[in-house]
């Protein structure tokens, strides 16, 4: 949550950069367990079809949001924090879950991409969004006219952060491009402030 929250808040201020975290995007938060409970009411259900119908529902609180996000995932410039891998109980249902996951994350992190021939001949703002609900990307493909293509380099391309206590990782581990990182424990000291600012 701290990133998303320092993200939203450099958002909201204007800015584009932050010293220690670099261009600033626009933070998606999801949790890996609801995605999971979704796909069991819906097999076959990709993650970027339940951002959609998430995001979606949101609305009423906050209009366009759904449109504001497919706009920045295509332009590459979002954070997506996907939370709590581990909390997939289920050993078949992990393995699934992370296969979900790398397929977004390939078919979102790779610059550029574009819409299939089919696509491209219609109004690209309404149908772009379409697509991505849709999981109609594909890999390597050049956007119309180099500009989603431009945009997306520019702009660094989206980034992804999955997380997962270490119990039970080691049964369906991430593949691909993911680079593994452990948080040290805080020590003694470090408790109770960090309680009092996130926890209390």
């Amino acid at each position: 949550h701290y990133l998303a929250l320092r993200f939203a808040k450099a958002m909201k201020e204007g800015l584009t950069e932050l010293e220690d975290l670099g261009t600033v995007r626009l933070p998606i938060y999801v949790r890996i367990a609801e995605f999971a409970a979704a796909r069991r009411e819906k097999p076959g259900l990709s993650l970027t079809a339940y951002l959609a119908d998430h995001l979606s529902l949101e609305e009423k609180d906050i209009p366009n949001l759904y449109e504001l996000w497919h706009r920045y995932l295509l332009e590459g410039r979002c954070l997506v924090l996907l939370d709590g891998l581990d909390e997939v109980i289920d050993p078949g249902d992990r393995v699934q879950i992370g296969h979900c996951i790398e397929r977004f994350v390939e078919t979102l992190s790779s610059s550029p991409f574009g819409l299939s021939p089919e696509e491209r001949t219609r109004d690209q703002s309404l149908n772009a969004a379409r697509a991505l609900a849709e999981g109609q990307f594909i890999i390597g493909a050049k956007a119309s006219s180099g500009t989603k293509a431009n945009m997306v380099t520019m702009s660094g391309g989206n980034r992804f952060i999955v997380t997962s206590r270490l119990a039970g990782y080691h049964i369906a581990p991430l593949t691909g491009e993911f680079v593994p990182c452990t948080l040290r424990g805080l020590k003694a000291d470090e408790i109770r402030p960090f309680l009092e600012c996130w926890c209390l």
